[in-house]
């Protein structure tokens, strides 16, 4: 352990010496006893070499004690080092290990991220495996034909005014109750991301009109329909007629045999729904095809048809919808079959104790006098008189009632009025009479604006209200076109000078050119509108064809409505 050693000599019976080291291990072994005792003895006066020899000896074990002392000095020195920084070294060591471990940590948690992150697209489970490329070509030609440019689909309607701002304000409704209740808290102005969503929708919309129309509908629905639902019946019936040994199983298509083949087949069809109607800038993205594949997929789709296919919806349905005729018959039955004369409709009245169905003949009643009494207006304002009786020209009840004795068809209404009240006075209803005079009262006060009673032509188009019900009214005999132009010549007159070659051609598409319109205007007002549309005259033909229109509806329409 030591650098040197410490020689000490022993003398044993004077014969023997041995030379330790500091541990105690012999070193060497004295065999001269005349040496040793001449060592021990000393130096003699007659022997200087002997001398000399024994202070050398002495001078080396002073020099090896003094290295040994300063060896365990050191020794003890660098222990007691090493005892003080030993926790240091320790907490530098340990930190520096766990260090290492959580950097190795957090980069594999970050390289996980990104790997996570890298957009890999689901792949859809394919049944065939050989793809027919003739398909795809023809597909990618199409495709190449359907490009529209932003300024024609704003510009174009779609399919109508009236059904475009229908189509709109569904498309807003939809992005309000589906994007802007999850998109709202996520953004600071989300009306401006959906608004920038409508121009594409419609783009998709005008794609999907346009493929539309290059279905043949006659091919479609005379045979491809009719063969596919004869297929379906078919097997249904051979499955109930037949035993139950030899009935064969139901033979349905690969992609219905899970749900999980059904929803990868909804995802082949959205896909090419998607590459067909998506623009072009949109198609190209295969991670927004992929999203919107997914939902349309899932949320959509395959809800839909689950619950159309589900027998108990759709008998469900039918029976509601067959409830709800009935109900609508047995009304109508009620409503204008009271009895077959008039005196039995008065005994009917008196004999009643329903307050529903008297509130129902006294509203029928007021709704028949009003009628008759614009009727008996217009007989006295074409100079006829309004108890002249004649034969109807049409069935219809506005030519019926015209050629009545109005007035005293009025007088029967009043009396059936009244009767109809003073019995639901004495049942316990309400009470129609005290009413009545408060409102006579009233319109003797003119607190009532000129016409709510029967509305004249020019009330009715003066309100949007009135309007709105003139042309359900209309659209029963499909004519609803007439009260379409009008409206729109009307927007026409209140907008800018600018906007009215814009709206004047939209008129023109809408109502003039479109052989389903009812509009049918003579050839100097249709001469002065195509003048306009070429910019050579104003905007006066279609004012004058406002008027043509007006008066048509007046004369041939107002009466019955």
């Amino acid at each position: 352990m030591y650098a040197g050693l410490l020689h000490i000599k022993l003398y044993v019976g004077g014969q023997t010496s041995f030379r330790w080291s500091l541990d105690g291990v012999p070193a060497q072994v004295l065999s001269s006893s005349s040496d040793c005792s001449s060592e021990l003895q000393g130096p003699s006066q007659n022997s200087p070499h002997v001398a000399s020899k024994r202070d050398v000896n002495i001078t080396k074990l002073t020099i090896t004690s003094t290295d040994v002392t300063l060896q365990i000095a050191g020794m003890c020195l660098v222990a007691h080092l090493f005892g003080y920084f030993l926790p240091t070294i320790t907490f530098i060591y340990y930190s520096c290990y766990i260090s290492f471990k959580v950097v190795l940590f957090l980069c594999a948690v970050i390289f996980g991220l990104l790997l996570s992150l890298k957009p890999e697209p689901y792949i859809i489970k394919t049944y065939r495996t050989e793809i027919n490329q003739n398909i795809v070509s023809r597909t990618k030609e199409r495709l190449s034909d359907l490009k529209y440019l932003p300024g024609k689909v704003k510009n174009t309607p779609l399919v109508s005014r009236n059904v475009d701002d229908v189509i709109e304000e569904l498309i807003s409704l939809l992005l309000r109750d589906y994007v802007s209740s999850w998109y709202s808290p996520l953004v600071k102005h989300p009306s401006l991301f959906c608004k920038h969503l409508k121009d594409p929708i419609r783009q998709m919309l005008f794609t999907f009109r346009d493929r539309c129309r290059k279905i043949d509908d006659v091919e479609l629905f005379t045979n491809d329909f009719v063969v596919i639902m004869t297929e379906h019946l078919q097997h249904i019936r051979c499955a109930v007629i037949n035993p139950a040994e030899k009935i064969q199983p139901y033979k349905v298509y690969k992609f219905l045999s899970d749900t999980d083949s059904e929803l990868d087949h909804l995802r082949h069809l959205c896909e090419f729904l998607f590459a067909t109607i998506l623009p072009p800038e949109y198609s190209r993205n295969q991670q927004l095809r992929c999203l919107l594949r997914e939902v349309f997929t899932v949320l959509v789709f395959y809800p839909v048809i689950d619950k159309l296919c589900d027998p108990d919806f759709i008998n469900v349905r039918l029976v509601s919808y067959l409830k709800q005729l009935q109900l609508q018959a047995e009304k109508h039955r009620r409503t204008y079959e009271y009895a077959a004369t008039y005196e039995d409709f008065i005994k009917m009245i008196q004999e009643c104790n329903d307050v529903e169905d008297l509130q129902r003949m006294r509203y029928y009643i007021a709704t028949e006098i009003m009628q008759s009494t614009t009727m008996s207006n217009l007989k006295r304002l074409k100079g006829i008189d309004a108890n002249k009786e004649f034969v109807p020209q049409k069935t219809n009840k506005g030519d019926l009632l015209q050629a009545r004795n109005l007035n005293r068809y009025l007088n029967q209404l009043h009396f059936a009025r009244a009767q109809c009240e003073k019995r639901l006075k004495a049942i316990g209803g309400p009470d129609y009479v005290s009413s009545s005079k408060v409102a006579s009262e009233n319109l003797s006060k003119n607190i009532f604006m000129p016409g709510q009673k029967v509305l004249s032509m020019s009330v009715i188009m003066q309100s949007s209200f009135c309007r709105r019900y003139f042309s359900k009214f209309l659209q029963k005999d499909e004519v609803h076109s007439l009260l379409g132009f009008w409206e729109a010549v009307e927007d026409m007159k209140s907008s800018d000078k600018e906007h009215w070659h814009k709206l004047g051609n939209d008129i023109v598409q809408m109502y003039i050119h479109n052989p389903s319109s009812s509009v049918r205007l003579n050839k100097n007002t249709l001469k002065g509108i195509e003048e306009f549309i070429m910019a050579n005259k104003g905007p006066e033909a279609f004012f004058q064809g406002q008027e043509e229109v007006y008066k048509s509806l007046e004369s041939n329409y107002y009466a019955s409505f």
